[in-house]
This record gives structure tokens, sequence and C-alpha cells, in this order.
């Protein structure tokens, strides 16, 4: 009978092969510096050649008997993923500020202590515009689009309106901007700017009103679009009368 065989089985090895494949980095933005470099390379450098001194995120220039200024304002709801920003634009008057508040003029004077101040983007784009650093804007072409809104809007601005009677013809260019304006610093303005006339209407007008009882409201926008408002009782506020009454005095007028 024939046997049969049974060869042994041969040492058997696992022959594993690497490829190595190119290794992808992701490139992670950082805004805040990005932001800063906005400051740096486009906004200042353009305020400098016309004569601006920086300070923070604010811009100044005397001319005289004006003070013109800039202020990059940043949201409240920024994340280190979003950055918003927008600009503002002011006249301040150390005498329109002296006589409608009544107390010592700022050593550095702030966007909000200007008699007249606006929104940038009501001069390029007829309403508020902010701009926006984030994944799904590019730097470069922000930065582009920044530096032409400065032109249209600040700089030509600033360049056509240097004194204090210069300004009728933006308000008059602008009547949207006589919104912005408080009554009184408005009332102020037009007494130093020859519109007495118009001046003395205001004011008697505003009295007038101040003596009807009235609501305030006090309104918050929330990043997602919600709003929050909340209306006071109406009432009588006596110090803005006192204030009317006050600045009647200081040009020798008599309301009542």
């Amino acid at each position: 009978s024939s046997v049969l065989k049974i060869p042994p089985i041969a040492n058997t090895r696992h022959v594993v092969c690497h490829i190595n494949r190119p290794r992808i980095t992701m490139i992670t933005r950082d805004f805040k510096t990005e932001f800063d470099n906005l400051i740096k390379e486009i906004i200042a450098p353009t305020f400098k050649m016309i004569g601006f001194k920086k300070k923070a995120n604010n811009f100044y220039k005397s001319t005289n008997d004006l003070i013109q200024i800039f202020n990059v304002q940043k949201s409240q709801w920024n994340s280190k993923d979003d950055i918003s920003f927008t600009f503002n634009i002011g006249f301040f008057s150390p005498e329109i500020f002296q006589e409608t508040w009544d107390r010592p003029i700022p050593d550095i004077p702030k966007e909000y202590d200007c008699f007249i101040s606006f929104r940038s983007g009501f001069i390029t784009d007829k309403k508020d515009k902010w701009y926006e650093l984030n994944e799904k804007n590019n730097y470069d072409k922000l930065a582009i689009e920044i530096k032409s809104d400065l032109q249209k809007s600040a700089i030509d601005l600033f360049n056509n309106y240097q004194t204090l009677t210069s300004l009728k013809g933006l308000i008059n260019e602008s009547p949207d901007l006589q919104v912005t304006m408080g009554t009184i610093p408005r009332f102020v303005f037009m007494m130093k700017t020859d519109l007495r006339k118009d001046a003395l209407d205001l004011l008697f007008t505003e009295y007038k009103n101040a003596q009807i009882p009235k609501s305030s409201v006090s309104v918050i926008n929330y990043p997602d679009g919600r709003s929050v408002e909340t209306k006071s009782e109406p009432k009588i506020n006596k110090g803005y009368i006192d204030s009317l009454i006050r600045i009647a005095k200081m040009y020798d007028i008599e309301i009542k």
C-alpha cells in the first residue's frame, strides 16, 4: 500500500506595506490678530496721511474750531471665531459741549461727546454697516473694501468740513443727521452759525413738547435676532425742562 505524505506547512510571513500620505495641516485664522492688523496696516496709515493722531481705536484731528473724530467700534457680542466692527464719525465743538452739558471740556473727547455723530455706513451704503472677520470672509477682500469705504466716507467728509459754519452744508445735504443731534446741542449750533430764527423755533417747540408726559423705550438687540423692548410709565422729564430753561437763559431768551 502507498503512504500519503503531507508536506510540512511552510512558515508564513505577513508583509505590511506602509504608504506615506502627505499630512494635511489646517491653518487656523486668528481673527483678533487680523483685526489688529486692519487697524495697523489700513486704518491708522490712512488717517496719519491727513494729520490725525491715534489713541486706542480713536483718531483725532483739530481743525479751526472743531475736533474731528473717527472711532472703530467693536461689537459687544464678539467671539474668537467672529469679530464684528463698525466705524463712527464725529465732530466735536468745545463750546457746544460746554454750553450743552454745563461741565468741563474733556481732555480727550470721545465720539459720543460730539454734537454731530453717525455711522460711516450711512454715507457709503445709506444704512448702518458692520464689517465681519470670520471664516466666511476673506481678509484681503475685506481690507480692500475698508480702504475704499474710508475714502468715500470719512476722508472726503473730514476734508470738506473743517469749520463749525461749514457743517451747515453737511446738515443741509443730509437732513437725517438732524435726527442724530440732540435738541440742545442743535440749538446751540444754530445760534453759533447765524440760524437764530430756526434755533428759537426749535427751542420753543421742544419746551412745549417737554410739558407732555412721555414714556421712555429701551431696546436690547441680541445676536440671534431677538429684540427685547422695555417701556416706562409716561412722565415729565423735569431735569430736561430745567436744561432747556438753563440754555435759554444763557442766550437771554425767555421761555414759558
